[in-house]
């Protein structure tokens, strides 16, 4: 047991120990939250711009590959062969098939003959290669690229801001026939991205790096210009063309900013996230911990006390376990049955003891290792019978006691069971019980259950061996014997 003293003693010494090492604590701690809260934000960051790149060249890797494979279709370059003699309805239906088969907003074929444009729905116009709008056309196929991945307004989806792949078709000869291609809008990817950042507390930017002339020369969504995202985030805009495609961090003012490069479509991921400051660092974590002290130092005593008081409760049970069979023994037995709430009694309840029939003369036969055992196997078999119904304990040399909260007829049953468990463990020398019950029903007063419950006990024994009698209170006698069989 332990003493008060010394639960003092300990609270006193921790007490010091504490306020002592909460100044050499704080020493480290500050610059330690700083470094760890950062790098934290910068896994952030590079967990978003990872995420953004695979959604960025997933999508285009895709789009890329179902474009290629629609201008290497004989059928497109058959059709633009025969241009303008083609039948609008064959290829209209073409591409409404490839719009349906891969999921895209609009799938498209322009001839280079004359120029004409055809999407999923019908003819569109013939292109105004002098129109800025058209002059995509232009561009692409003077590039000599067999394809692309650009960023443009889709007249067909009322001008929404759309992810292009653009193809050129050929034929055999190298010959330009036209340009065929798909686009998607990208608001449902700008709204991911806008849960993103929600989620993460930052913001996320996607922005050309190609000197050269741009397709669409604005910024929407996601989407920015290099001009406009160095004037939103002051930055340089030569900063963006240093990113490397393993990415650079950066801090301008309280914002933490990494930048990685797309080379596959000369683009740059930019994530931005808010940092910490480190004299606001140093301000939480002294106003934090100092509470966190004076919180501990209060309650240190109280949880203490009910610490100790717990070990010592433990320690008491640890002293009352019965060494040979792992059963409370009396006193602990007494203090759990007072334990036991009012309302348990006012419930259908049972008292009983047991003995083990025949044990001076087996143990007198076999030896004490043998006694030892037979103990061992009933005391471990009865507590796995009752463990769900109540509490149980040794009481004397070979009997036991035991209250459950079930009626004693029920008991009478669970009991029994106990008998026919024994006659599998020995074979040759059967093991039996005699059993006594009482009605705990009202009564708390264990001398009174103990008295009840023995003196049935010792009639079943009186009258055989394996028996169980219950004990009626009501008329003070014995009311019912009833064999094990």
């Amino acid at each position: 047991m332990i003493h008060n003293r010394y639960i003092i003693f300990s609270n006193l010494l921790l007490i010091v120990l504490l306020i002592a090492g909460f100044t050499l604590i704080e020493m480290n701690s500050v610059h330690q939250y700083y470094t760890v809260v950062n790098q934290q934000i910068e896994n952030n960051l590079n967990r978003t711009a990872l995420t953004v790149e695979s959604d960025i060249e997933g999508y285009a890797a895709v789009q890329l590959a179902v474009a290629s494979s629609m201008a290497n279709d004989i059928s497109v370059r058959s059709w633009l062969n025969k241009e303008p003699y083609s039948s609008t309805a064959s290829i209209i239906s073409y591409l409404e098939d490839r719009c349906d088969d891969f999921g895209y907003d609009t799938a498209f074929l322009i001839s280079d003959k004359t120029h004409r444009l055809f999407n999923q729905h019908a003819y569109v116009k013939d292109l105004d290669l002098n129109d800025e709008y058209d002059s995509w056309y232009t561009k692409f196929t003077n590039s000599n690229k067999e394809s692309e991945i650009i960023v443009n307004l889709d007249g067909a989806n009322n001008y929404a801001v759309s992810l292009f792949a653009d193809c050129r078709v050929e034929d055999r000869n190298g010959k330009l026939l036209g340009v065929i291609g798909t686009s998607m809008v990208l608001e449902g990817l700008w709204t991911h991205y806008d849960n993103i950042e929600k989620e993460m507390d930052q913001q996320i930017f996607i922005t050309p790096l190609s000197s050269a002339p741009a397709v669409f020369n604005s910024s929407a969504g996601h989407y920015i210009q290099p001009s406009d995202l160095a004037f939103k985030l002051g930055m340089d805009e030569h900063m963006l063309q240093s990113a490397t495609e393993d990415g650079i961090y950066t801090s301008i003012g309280n914002q933490r900013i990494f930048i990685k490069k797309l080379y596959s479509l000369d683009w740059a991921i930019v994530v931005t996230q808010k940092s910490v400051s480190l004299s606001e660092s140093i301000t939480a974590a002294m106003r934090a911990n100092s509470v966190y002290v004076i919180l501990l130092s209060s309650l240190l005593v109280l949880m203490s006390f009910l610490g100790m008081r717990r070990i010592n409760r433990r320690l008491y049970q640890l002293e009352n376990i019965d060494r040979m069979t792992g059963m409370p023994n009396q006193t602990l037995f007494t203090d759990q049955f007072k334990s036991l709430s009012a309302s348990e009694f006012l419930k259908p309840c049972s008292f009983f003891t047991l003995t083990i029939d025949n044990y001076e003369s087996m143990t007198e036969e076999m030896g004490t290792a043998y006694r030892n055992a037979i103990l061992n196997i009933v005391s471990e078999e009865l507590m796995k019978l009752t463990e769900q119904y109540g509490i149980v304990g040794r009481w004397e040399m070979r009997e036991y006691i035991g209250w459950l909260n079930i009626s004693p007829e029920n008991a009478r049953k669970l009991l029994l069971r106990l008998n026919l468990r024994l006659s599998e463990q020995d074979k040759k020398l059967l093991i039996q019980v005699s059993i006594g019950i009482t009605d705990a029903h009202n009564t708390r007063s264990l001398p009174i259950l103990a008295m009840q419950a023995e003196r049935a006990m010792y009639r079943s024994k009186r009258n055989g061996s394996g028996l169980c009698t219950i004990y009626d209170p009501e008329i003070d006698g014995i009311v019912s014997i009833i064999a094990s069989d």
